[in-house]
């Protein structure tokens, strides 16, 4: 019986998967690499060596980072679109379009006809490192930020093609309302919004507001319903023009 080991090595994450014959997943790993993609690869196969024993294995190499591996280990590379496109093709035959969101870049694919790809390649807005320096910024976690997303109400114009205008943007949010959710005990992210001039937060249990008094350009907030037992520390917003606080345990 013969197996096949298929390694994808992006900008920011190794992915390997051990299939048989039948096409069955007798392993599978996704991880992010840390720029130790040698060092990281070389063990991740090394540790398949039980479950392969002495089967004969066929190997393929794909991704941004995986061409100088596949060089030094001498195993064929295909080119990421390519391996995308086959995979898709044959496992979802009825697919038209595939959207990927890599670690440093987003590519669209389309399938019908002849094969066309377009890139975003000169920036990294809307990947996953965008993902990862938004979750940063509000201090939770990407899987928080997920769930987050499914939950929200407003949308606020970004310039997503660029992920350091996006991020610009995200500074520069003037009004930031809060409704109905459940929030971090001490609303920590809330103070890397250092240009908010309003906020509301309603209903969204947390019980401190020592990150809130850290925004000095905050001129109107509104805190209602959260179960705050105080609010000292609210007096060093010097800027502060009206606070409306009601419905908490105060």
């Amino acid at each position: 019986m013969s197996l096949y080991i298929g390694i994808d090595v992006g900008s920011t994450t190794l992915k390997i998967v051990l299939l048989n014959e039948r096409g069955d997943i007798l392993y599978k790993s996704y991880e992010r690499h840390f720029s130790k993609v040698r060092s990281l690869t070389y063990e991740r196969i090394a540790a398949l060596e039980e479950l392969i024993g002495d089967q004969k294995i066929f190997a393929a190499i794909t991704g941004s980072a995986g061409m100088g591996i596949s060089k030094s280990a001498k195993i064929p590379f295909v080119q990421e679109v390519f391996a995308t496109s086959y995979g898709v093709k044959n496992h979802y035959p009825q697919t038209d379009v595939v959207v990927e969101l890599g670690g440093e870049d987003a590519k669209i694919i389309f399938l019908k006809g002849t094969m066309e790809e377009r890139m975003n390649s000169t920036c990294a807005g809307g990947t996953g490192a965008f993902i990862d320096q938004m979750a940063t910024l509000l201090n939770i976690s990407v899987d928080e930020l997920d769930r987050l997303s499914l939950e929200a109400t407003d949308i606020y114009p970004i310039a997503s093609r660029c992920g350091v205008f996006a991020k610009t943007d995200i500074n520069a949010v003037e009004e930031l309302e809060l409704l109905n959710s459940i929030a971090d005990p001490s609303l920590d992210g809330i103070q890397n919004f250092t240009n908010l001039k309003s906020l509301k937060v309603v209903n969204s249990s947390f019980a401190s507001v020592d990150n809130i008094a850290k925004l000095s350009k905050l001129e109107f907030l509104t805190l209602d319903g959260n179960g705050l037992n105080t609010i000292g520390g609210l007096e060093k917003l010097s800027n502060l023009k009206n606070a409306a606080i009601s419905n908490n345990n105060i």
